[in-house]
């Protein structure tokens, strides 16, 4: 799972090829009509009602760890998936899952849907699958090390100091977006893995040298994002620096 912006990103894959791809998408549209049907109109219970709609696609995918400045590392996906969610998110509407038409021809023989524009609208799982319970997976004391690089610094210096009760907090700070239109994810050519670690390796340098942050490094619907924040008001200088390499910015 990851976030992106309001967004929950969530894949259902298999490591070990042990299941047909058909499985893997009429699991995550089961998923995503129960979270539709649990969580329609939710209350918030502070004078907000929280709705949600749901977009699917289905494809390979490619997981690249990049980064590596100072410790800091990145977990990137990339695929077709992202592409077909151009459509099936914007397709769907408030209460909706709207998935994509390859996602479609391997569910519908045991959904039920009417199309939607150039994707298909599910309104049912006339044959749900079996969902197996959840399995207990502590992690191993060795892995702890290997996952400080995906924890902010201040976060790590909270839990190194017993200080876990105050990591939440507000603050004032400054937000930077970074669009990178040309690293962007094309199913007919080779993704440019080491050019997105590269670029990635700069942006942090220049990013950590004024005091910032790389709060989320992703390839979504939307294209290549990098969000990045601090307290400071030098956002014009690691503008400055990110421009000197050709990157696009966008706010």
């Amino acid at each position: 799972m990851q976030f992106a912006g309001d967004a929950l990103i969530c894949m259902f894959g298999d490591d070990r090829k042990a299941e047909e791809p058909a499985v893997l998408a009429l699991r995550a549209t089961q998923c995503a009509l129960v979270i539709q049907t649990e969580l329609a109109k939710y209350d918030s219970g502070e004078g907000f009602v929280l709705t949600l709609h749901v977009g699917i696609g289905i494809g390979n995918m490619h997981s690249l760890y990049v980064g590596g400045v100072d410790g800091g590392w990145e977990f990137l996906v990339v695929g077709e998936p992202f592409l077909q969610l151009k459509t099936s998110v914007d397709n769907s509407q408030t209460g909706e899952v709207c998935v994509s038409q390859e996602c479609w021809d391997l569910i519908s023989s045991r959904c039920e849907g009417e199309p939607r524009n150039v994707d298909w609208l599910v309104t049912r799982v006339k044959e749900p699958i079996e969902i197996a319970p959840l399995l207990d997976f502590p992690a191993p004391l060795e892995a702890a090390s290997a996952l400080r690089g995906y924890i902010q610094k201040g976060v790590q210096a909270r839990l190194d100091a017993h200080q876990a009760q105050w990591l939440a907090e507000l603050r004032r700070i400054t937000v930077l977006f970074v669009k990178l239109n040309s690293l962007t994810y094309n199913p007919k050519e080779e993704f440019n893995w080491r050019a997105v670690h590269e670029v990635l390796r700069f942006m942090q340098m220049v990013i950590f040298r004024y005091e910032g942050m790389v709060r989320q490094f992703l390839v979504d619907d939307k294209g290549t994002v990098l969000v990045r924040d601090d307290q400071s008001v030098n956002q014009s200088v690691v503008a400055i620096g990110m421009r000197s390499i050709g990157i696009d910015l966008s706010s």
